[in-house]
């Protein structure tokens, strides 16, 4: 099972290349995640961090989270299903509330984003929920996902559809 590929800065172009003014632009990223993405995948989970990257990119700094995930919802189209991070635990363990448009921690900007946008559906999960959009979208909002791991989990559904994990501008070492 192909499960985990990663699209990281090392597709992209490195930092360095700032002061060439060499910056990355939509081409770039959607040749990044043409190299990862296969035509089959029907599901992308997207685990991200603009951080590591976003001075290099050649877009207005402040429409950047925007910009990007509309780049990423044409690569995934409506005929797959993109899947993000929207975990809450933090505020949850800390507060006992989860407001389900409103609770998330420090998932990054494109999590945020896409909440604030309300076309993803969101799990109900307060220590580990996903922002979900595209075909598959009621096939999991009926689902109960017991639990966080494991039998019944979001991440036996990852198994069972084959989902494509990436990890867009997240460093391994940190």
């Amino acid at each position: 099972m192909d499960l985990f590929y990663t699209l990281h800065t090392s597709t992209l172009r490195p930092r360095n290349n700032v002061i060439n003014n060499n910056l990355i632009n939509e081409d770039d990223i959607i040749d990044g995640f043409n190299k990862v993405i296969k035509k089959s995948d029907k599901v992308i989970v997207l685990y991200s961090g603009l951080w590591s990257f976003i001075f290099n990119i050649n877009f207005n700094k402040k429409k950047i989270p925007n910009y990007l995930l509309e780049i990423i919802e044409k690569i995934v189209s409506k005929k797959r299903t993109l899947v993000l991070p929207a975990y809450s635990g933090d505020s949850f363990l800390k507060n006992k509330e989860f407001h389900i448009d409103k609770s998330i921690d420090t998932n990054g900007l494109l999590p945020l984003t896409a909440l604030k946008s309300k076309r993803y559906y969101r799990t109900p999960q307060p220590l580990h929920s996903y922002l979900v959009l595209g075909k598959l979208v009621k096939d999991i909002k009926y689902r109960s996902f017991k639990t966080s791991w494991g039998k019944d989990s979001i991440f036996e559904w990852f198994s069972k559809h084959n989902a494509r994990i990436c990890v867009f501008g997240v460093p391994w070492h940190k």
